[in-house]
């Protein structure tokens, strides 16, 4: 698949491959959206060619890979469900920007470790965090959540981030609910 960062949606792929020459079909809402054929070049992770739309529209492109997980096609992030993981993600880049500290609250495995006007600070309760929330999600923080791309989402044996790593998250008691950590 592919991400259109504008929207944040992965788009997948399905064609064949041929040496370093490709040929695939991108799909939105499981019906043909457009073709993609062109090169693959792997000295510098990235592709490059034609996307042509089925309306006839012609468009060069090149894509770079931006960020890779340790996982499988069918289980990116090392735990539970691909689609859930981002929608998770979804929902707390949209509680951030919208300062939906009350959500975020409940959804952060506890203690948390965070900086607070520059030191570390160790977050007991959700009461806690509630109350140290404007210097938690600071302005700066805010911004670099909101440009960030949720199909930008990395993981390794500490759990899933985004936004360069100032979310991380992971599932605890072997459920499929995900916390902040």
């Amino acid at each position: 698949d592919y991400c259109y960062k504008k929207y944040e949606n992965r788009i997948p792929l399905k064609g064949k491959l041929n040496g370093n020459s490709f040929f695939f079909y991108d799909f939105i809402k499981n019906k043909i959206n457009a073709k993609l054929n062109g090169k693959i070049n792997e000295e510098n992770n990235s592709i490059s060619g034609k996307w042509s739309s089925t309306k006839n529209s012609d468009i060069a492109f090149s894509l770079k890979l931006a960020s890779q997980t340790g996982g499988s096609l069918e289980n990116r992030y090392g735990f539970g469900d691909n689609e859930k993981t981002e929608a998770f993600f979804k929902k707390i880049k949209a509680s951030i920007v919208k300062d939906d500290k009350i959500w975020l609250s409940k959804n952060i495995k506890y203690p948390i470790n965070v900086t607070v006007s520059g030191k570390k600070t160790k977050i007991k309760t959700a009461k806690d965090f509630i109350a140290k929330y404007p210097k938690i999600i600071t302005a700066k923080y805010k911004s670099d959540i909101q440009n960030s791309c949720i199909c930008d989402i990395f993981s390794n044996w500490r759990g899933a981030m985004f936004g360069n790593g100032i979310v991380w998250i992971n599932q605890y008691d072997g459920d499929d609910n995900s916390k902040i950590t």
